[in-house]
């Protein structure tokens, strides 16, 4: 989804990128990846973002392998 903010401008955010466990290491999420990097080039946006759990090392080195940087650390929250 596009998104407009102060920080980043308009960027694509990717909300759920995934994979079945099958799946993986078949190059199916760099694909997923080109993908959404040439939607964001052809919408005009600055930047793509997505977020991935802390505790998901695997993501986080196929993302860095991608060329994504860590960036940001994300607080939650739940209500009672």
């Amino acid at each position: 989804r596009v998104l407009y903010d102060f920080v980043h401008g308009k960027h694509l955010y990717v909300d759920d990128l995934v994979t079945t466990a099958a799946s993986r290491s078949q190059g199916w999420g760099a694909r997923l990846l080109g993908c959404a990097e040439k939607k964001a080039a052809s919408l005009g946006c600055k930047s793509l973002r997505l977020c991935t759990g802390s505790e998901n090392a695997a993501g986080k080195r196929f993302y860095a392998r991608e060329g994504w940087q860590e960036r940001a650390v994300v607080f939650k929250k739940r209500l009672k």
